[in-house]
């Protein structure tokens, strides 16, 4: 889900900020504004599918942004064999390469993708998003978390706007990084913030996924809010660890 294109005015972000990300994943972001310029971003470089052919010109060029990113990042996590094409599999999900678990995001005007081998990484979920503005957070809060989410984050002293803003990107990296496992969709509401402070968020699974993710099942990740945009990650790592015990 894409939060609706009036949710906020920040201008676009310089760069993907460090600290997200353990050293084992590869990551590669570009600015769209850029696509049109640079010769490596091309639709002929990233072999658009057809589904994407007849989409309207910004789907394209973020399609395009976005799987250039991806492959720069799958190639550098795993150089040989080169990887010329990250298909859309089920679920309109991108088909990484055997072998490869990964994530790609774009939102305003920045298109980021990070990939890791799997023998390192049993999922990989990322997200940016400029931050909402306080009418549409007040507006969609009761679609993406509950009352007890509000007040967490009340009692942390976050804003609104940019409490609504983390508790969606970290749903949306939680989705993507757990996607390889479960095979299935999960709403918003399936996962409840319990921890967003220093750097670190914290869900907690409140719907059954399959017998590695029951309910009760607490995952943590990483976000950086900087430039009017949150970016948030998730990491599943070897022996279930999550991405604040692994090195950056």
């Amino acid at each position: 889900m894409d939060l609706p294109a009036d949710s906020g005015a920040s201008p676009l972000p310089i760069a993907v900020p460090a600290g997200l990300l353990p050293s084992f994943v590869a990551q590669h972001w570009h600015l769209l504004r850029e696509v049109e310029t640079c010769r490596e971003v091309t639709p002929a470089a990233v072999q658009l599918p057809d589904a994407i052919l007849g989409a309207a010109p910004k789907r394209r060029r973020e399609f395009v942004a976005g799987r250039h990113c991806a492959l720069v990042a799958v190639n550098r996590c795993r150089p040989s064999p080169a990887v010329e094409a990250i298909p859309i599999g089920e679920n309109r999900a991108p088909q990484w390469p055997s072998g490869i678990v990964g994530s790609i995001t774009h939102t305003n005007g920045l298109a980021w993708a990070a990939a890791a081998l799997s023998e390192h990484a049993g999922g990989v979920g990322i997200d940016c998003e400029p931050v909402a503005s306080e009418r549409l957070a007040r507006e969609l809060w009761p679609t993406i978390a509950s009352q007890a989410e509000l007040d967490i984050m009340r009692a942390a002293c976050w804003p609104l706007a940019v409490a609504f803003t983390l508790t969606f990107s970290a749903k949306e990296s939680l989705f993507k990084c757990l996607y390889p496992d479960v095979r299935r969709y999960f709403d918003y509401r399936d996962a409840e913030l319990s921890v967003a402070d220093a750097g670190v968020v914290r869900l907690q699974l409140r719907c059954d996924l399959g017998s590695m993710w029951r309910p009760g099942s607490v995952i943590s990740g990483r976000y950086v809010v900087k430039d009017g945009h949150v970016f948030t990650a998730f990491v599943r790592g070897g022996a279930d660890q999550d991405i604040t015990s692994l090195p950056l």
